[in-house]
């Protein structure tokens, strides 16, 4: 029996940016492979992950399509470095690895990809130091 799965756009938009990632060489030389969904119990820092999603339908002009904002959590402790100059630079790398990229998606075209803001905030243990830099994509049925 063949079941035909439907087509995710945020999900495919997740595989092509860990792929991205993944392949960029100052990005993995700062976090190695260490670009998460779920993050693992022993984790070592720093790392990123995928955090709040949201999904909008695009029905503009006749395209069917959808909006999506993503925001990747940074997590950093300082080991040498201050730890926000550490989310600040792995930030950066994700913005020149990300914004105004041309990725393939398996089931949908990506049509634009840009990143909107970072924010940086000291976590409540005093130690580890968290970004979240925010993205916004949009893509179309094929």
């Amino acid at each position: 029996m063949n079941v035909s799965v439907p087509v995710s756009p945020a999900l495919d938009l997740q595989a092509a940016l860990v792929a991205a990632a993944q392949a960029d060489a100052a990005l993995t030389a700062q976090i190695g492979q260490r670009f998460y969904d779920k993050v693992p119990e022993d984790a070592v820092f720093p790392y990123v992950n995928f955090g709040e999603e949201q999904v909008i339908a695009d029905l503009a002009d006749c395209i069917e399509g959808q909006e999506i904002f993503i925001d990747l959590h940074i997590w950093a402790r300082p080991a040498g470095s201050p730890g926000r100059v550490i989310v600040k630079r792995i930030a950066q790398s994700l913005k020149n690895v990300f914004h105004e990229a041309e990725l393939n998606l398996a089931g949908s075209r990506l049509v634009l990809l840009e990143w909107e803001q970072l924010r940086i905030v000291q976590d409540p243990d005093g130690i580890t130091q968290h970004g979240v830099s925010s993205f916004r994509a949009l893509t179309e049925e094929l």
